[in-house]
Order: structure tokens, then sequence, then C-alpha cells
């Protein structure tokens, strides 16, 4: 079943469709802003298609799955990673 990501911020509800290049896990690290809490859901979980009902739901971010690190954060940790396997290799 295919995995989704909804996270607040800044009093908001968002909802983010991984593309499948990365994990879901590391989409929601990198898309979701720094410090905003996220979960990953089933598709069944998500309320109908329809805008009013997102809106409406309700969604408790007491137990997130994680927090965002934003891609400003998410793309110096890579470079950093490749930066280390660079040294390694050499």
């Amino acid at each position: 079943m295919r995995k989704y990501i909804v996270y607040m911020y800044e009093g908001k509800k968002y909802f983010c469709i991984p593309s499948g290049e990365l994990s879901v896990e590391e989409t929601a690290r990198k898309d979701v802003p720094a410090a905003a809490p996220y979960l990953i859901v089933d598709e069944s979980e998500l309320p109908d298609d329809s805008l009013e009902y997102f809106v409406a739901w309700e969604v408790d971010f007491s137990n997130p799955t994680g927090y965002g690190i934003g891609h400003e954060a998410w793309f110096e940790e890579q470079k950093a990673k490749q930066a280390e396997q660079n040294a390694v290799q050499q």
C-alpha cells in the first residue's frame, strides 16, 4: 500500500506525495520544514479525496513519526556524506 506524509507547519496541515526517488522516511526528513512534526500514513488512513474532507480531517501529531530537517539541512547532510565517502575511497 502506498505511503503518504502529513505534516503540520505554522498551524496548517500539509500533505506530501513521495515521488519514489527516496524512501518515504527520507522524503519526509527532506521535504518537511525543520522541526515540523510529520506522520507517515497508509493511503487507507487518508480521508476522502475531497479537499473539504482533508481540511476537516483531524490529525493527532502528539506522537509523530518524526520531525523534518528541511531542504537546506538535508542537502548539507548529503554533501557531508559524499565528502566522507570520497575521503574513505582515497
